[in-house]
């Protein structure tokens, strides 16, 4: 693993993992982003309703390679920084096989029982087709879209966060190139756009491998043959289930958000929330992206039991995402219409009202999500699991789907918008509460 400088500044440091980090997590984004604008100007409406139901499959999928490969790297990065470098590699290669195991599966689903798993995340017939098009390719392309969480997750770990940079730049850009081939001239619709997102996905892996063990394939090899103990894989689960829970919950807000917004104002209220969830899942990559910088320094840090470092860490982190709040919110305010206007095709004039008065109280919650992120991956960082998984918990499952049902109820279409903001916050609240009780008890 390449060392961190003694005589650099943390700060600096930071900086430079946070901007690699997050240019990468939003090029993952554009993934989606790209789908879902060819998917609307090429299939309209119709077409964004179905992406947003199939979108909770992509979320189960990554979660599981999340709690693996997040899991796995946390252990691996402390292991290292504690010079047990057989441990750590032991670990790496059970995260390999665990992930393999699980990918299988998703494909042998995505053969036999995609059309009962696309009508139970809320698929109409009028969407099915679509959805299932979509959703079948999401399954069988699971090996990729697992393996490139895995290999990133560790390559940031090794502190080499621009390889992973690369590799999802590159496939990003493929994405959009693929998208407008196979949605335009050769027409393939829904099935199309989901062979480009697996596509690039798979070549992200290809580069990510290439870039890492191009001089040293032997290592990668002898990675495969390391004998792993399964007893280690409670380890792993439990420092990644805290990421895991959260991008698992992301499915259930979705399919519930969907469902809700079908019974208020039916499939264009699922259009419109196409719309804001996907410019939303850049602003959350951005987030991911200072998490995923945060936690490999925080862990380095936290296994050399260099405290000093750790909490000044935590200090530019919270610093950043503030900063990074506020800049989300004003630039999707200034450009709400024209940000509507690259997914609606038809000038649908309650498609774009119903989008605008979204995106400007959806996006308040960003102020609250930023810090909730910062803490719930500090905290994983340093292994302090039940603070972590408390706070993903709590803003995922217990609040955000009963306020948006209340909410809903009481004020309609606005009220499944502001469930995401009024969850975050209180969330926010408990977690200082919290944090000052445990505070004034250890004094």
């Amino acid at each position: 693993m390449k060392r961190i400088s003694k005589d650099s500044s943390l700060l600096k440091t930071y900086l430079k993992f946070a901007f690699q980090s997050i240019i990468g997590m939003v090029s993952i984004s554009i993934y989606i982003l790209a789908d879902t604008f060819f998917i609307a100007q090429a299939l309209g409406e119709k077409g964004l309703a179905a992406l947003n139901i199939s979108l909770p499959i992509y979320n189960v999928v990554n979660s599981l390679a999340i709690l693996i490969g997040v899991g796995g790297a946390i252990k691996f990065s402390i292991l290292k920084a504690q010079k047990q470098d057989d441990q750590a590699k032991m670990y790496y290669s059970l995260a390999i096989k665990s992930v393999f195991v699980l990918a299988v599966l998703f494909v042998i689903t995505g053969i036999f029982f995609t059309g009962p798993i696309v009508n139970l995340i809320g698929s109409d017939d009028y969407l099915f087709d679509y959805a299932y098009d979509y959703s079948r390719l999401l399954l069988i392309g699971a090996p990729a879209f697992m393996f490139n969480t895995l290999f990133q997750a560790f390559v940031r770990n090794e502190h080499k966060p621009r390889i992973a940079m690369v590799g999802m730049i590159a496939s990003s850009l493929l994405n959009i190139v693929l998208d407008y081939i196979l949605l335009f001239p050769l027409n393939m619709g829904m099935l199309g756009a989901a062979i480009a997102t697996v596509f690039s996905t798979f070549v992200s892996v290809i580069i990510i491998l290439t870039l890492r063990y191009h001089k040293e394939f032997s290592e990668f090899i002898n990675l495969l043959k390391t004998k792993v103990s399964l007893s280690n894989l409670k380890t792993v689960i439990g420092l990644g289930l805290s990421p895991f829970i959260s991008e698992l919950i992301s499915s259930i807000v979705l399919i519930t958000y969907n469902i809700l917004l079908i019974q208020t104002i039916g499939n264009i209220g699922v259009a419109a929330f196409g719309i804001i969830f996907n410019i939303a899942i850049v602003a959350m990559a951005i987030f991911s992206g200072l998490g995923h910088a945060t936690q490999p320094l925080a862990s380095h840090y936290y296994g050399k039991k260099d405290v000093s470092n750790t909490k000044r860490l935590l200090k530019y982190a919270i610093v950043i995402a503030m900063i990074i709040s506020l800049v989300i919110y004003i630039v999707v305010n200034v450009n709400a219409s024209f940000i509507i206007s690259l997914f609606n095709r038809d000038d649908n004039l309650a498609l774009y009202d119903i989008s605008k008065m979204g995106l400007r109280l959806y996006f308040i919650g960003f102020f609250f999500f930023g810090l909730n992120s910062v803490l719930s991956t500090y905290f994983n960082a340093i292994e302090k699991v039940r603070f972590a998984f408390l706070i993903t918990l709590i803003r995922g499952l217990i609040l955000i789907v009963p306020i948006a049902i209340v909410l809903s109820r009481i004020l309609g279409v606005n009220g499944v918008w502001m469930a995401f903001p009024i969850a975050e916050l209180i969330t926010l609240m408990i977690v200082f509460i919290v944090l000052l009780t445990k505070k004034k008890l250890d004094n």
